[in-house]
């Protein structure tokens, strides 16, 4: 099983401790444009998937060395470069999926991504990495490392999440439920260096934003 790091075309990725997960990554896959996202930091990804109508042609010129699979699809399709993009992780044997370059300035796109990702939560660990913030989908339990005063959400993905109980935080929940669309779970704070969530049935979004880190 593998570790693979999905580049998307959004927001461009500048942190060193992001750059350091995408290289010690088992496989690296842009979605179309982001090839643009990641050539520009000096890495060639492995593999390239998608209509190819958004990479620079300076970057096309970079990855079509016969080294990186181009897997080209024509512009009309049922799918988006970032669905074509994750299924591909999973073929490839992913337990965990890495995905940079999320958040730009296309809300569809972003909010897709969201309920996308979430479709496959359960085939492979998924942590969506933007800037000083990492998010996960929850089914069961996750335990996190962080510092005192990070920030911490969870968002109901699900019509009523159950069973919810928090270690670690300033405003702990026990066996609570969430319904979709409450907020009661937004803006919790790491009370030390861990936390940790369980959840009995149901699905969360949630939210680590490592205050010591804002770049």
């Amino acid at each position: 099983m593998k570790k693979i790091a999905i580049i998307l075309n959004g927001d461009r990725i500048k942190s060193k401790s992001q750059l350091l997960v995408i290289k010690n990554s088992d496989l690296i896959i842009a979605a179309d444009g982001g090839a643009n996202n990641i050539v520009v930091n000096g890495i060639i990804p492995n593999i390239v998937v998608g209509d190819m109508d958004s990479i620079d042609p300076d970057v096309y010129s970079k990855i079509n060395n016969g080294l990186t699979k181009l897997i080209k699809y024509k512009r009309e399709k049922d799918k988006t470069d970032s669905e074509l993009a994750v299924e591909l992780a999973i073929e490839n044997g992913a337990w965990q999926i890495d995905i940079f370059g999320m958040i730009g300035d296309r809300f569809d796109h972003l909010l897709s991504n969201v309920f996308l990702l979430s479709k496959f939560a359960k085939k492979a660990h998924i942590i969506i990495h933007q800037k000083n913030i990492r998010m996960y989908y929850l089914f069961d339990k996750i335990d996190l490392s962080g510092k005192k005063g990070d920030e911490l959400s969870l968002i109901p993905l699900s019509s009523g999440v159950k069973g919810i109980s928090t270690k670690g935080l300033q405003y702990e929940l026990e066996n609570e439920t969430l319904s979709f669309g409450s907020t009661r779970g937004v803006s919790n704070v790491f009370t030390s260096d861990k936390a940790s969530i369980n959840v009995s049935s149901g699905k969360l979004i949630v939210i680590h934003r490592d205050l010591s880190k804002m770049v």
